[in-house]
């Protein structure tokens, strides 16, 4: 029998809720400082991650955030430090806001490091409404962080859609009693797009996940573009998929050649479908020849 393609992988999804404090600095004064913020680390009770790599569904333990941020120094260097961010914040600057925000945040004070984000976002900072949502987040005000990351989202950042996403299905797993939610229009809407946002920075996983939505919803091109993407930069299973959509449209040349690549791979279920895909080419050359001897 055909093998049917692989469901959407959990690899992209969000894992928990993550933020991405970046410190730009705009006085060269100051030292350099590593990028800090709070890993994803919790895992969604996601079916389809069994579907995809063989394993039984995974629990959902509560987010455990760590900082990792370098050190910046005590004393009088943290506190140039903030003031340097402080005067900069007083003169309109965005990053002198958000980066002020991000020192607030990790101090603890809530209600100016959310000051400052909101005027870092007004400004025009591309990852204020980011870190706001998070800090919403930390809060328990969801549908305030809900409200940042959409508007987040709405601007390209990728992990706003997916943080979007995770908590989404966190509420709708709530409303049942934590029980994983089967997909609504905005859980798909805010899948999709996720993954798009993540394929245009050239993620393979979130190409071939697109490829799965795109497929399942009936858009060819887009589902083989998507697919033949994933494969380019690497994905295991792009081109399985990418031959199951082919043999759907009737191009066996196409599939044939995709699952050849893969069976190149090792891919089992490409060999099988291979295997499949050849039986029965000889059986229609079979029938074909009875009915021509029949003719005559």
């Amino acid at each position: 029998m055909l093998l049917i393609g692989f469901g959407a992988a959990a690899a992209l999804l969000i894992v928990g809720v993550t933020a991405v404090f970046r410190t730009r600095r705009a006085s060269p004064s100051l030292p350099a400082q590593r990028a800090w913020g709070l890993p994803a680390v919790a895992h969604l009770n996601d079916p389809s991650a069994a579907a995809r790599h063989g394993a039984g569904n995974v629990t959902a333990p509560a987010p455990r955030f760590s900082w990792e941020r370098s050190p910046s120094g005590a004393g009088a260097a943290a506190a140039s430090e903030e003031l340097e961010y402080r005067r900069l914040d007083e003169t309109g600057d965005a990053s002198g806001a958000f980066n002020l925000g991000v020192l607030l945040h990790q101090r603890g004070e809530v209600a100016d490091a959310l000051a400052a984000y909101e005027r870092a976002e007004q400004r025009g900072d591309p990852d204020a409404s980011f870190n706001l949502g998070v800090l919403l987040y930390e809060t328990g005000d969801l549908d305030g962080a809900d409200a940042a990351w959409r508007r987040s989202a709405g601007r390209g950042h990728v992990r706003a859609a997916a943080n979007l996403l995770f908590l989404s299905r966190r509420r709708a797993g709530s409303e049942r009693g934590g029980v994983a939610p089967s997909e609504t229009p905005e859980l798909t809407e805010l899948e999709e797009l996720s993954y798009r946002r993540a394929d245009e920075s050239g993620v393979a996983s979130a190409a071939y996940n697109l490829g799965v939505i795109l497929h399942r919803r009936g858009d060819v091109s887009g589902a083989r573009a998507a697919y033949e993407r994933a494969e380019q930069r690497g994905d295991p299973d792009a081109a399985f998929n990418l031959g199951v959509l082919l043999y759907e449209i009737g191009d066996l040349d196409g599939a044939e050649a995709a699952w050849r690549r893969d069976a190149g791979r090792g891919h089992s279920r490409a060999i099988e479908n291979l295997d499949f895909l050849h039986r029965q080419r000889r059986n229609e050359l079979q029938r074909a020849g009875v009915a021509g001897e029949g003719g005559d």
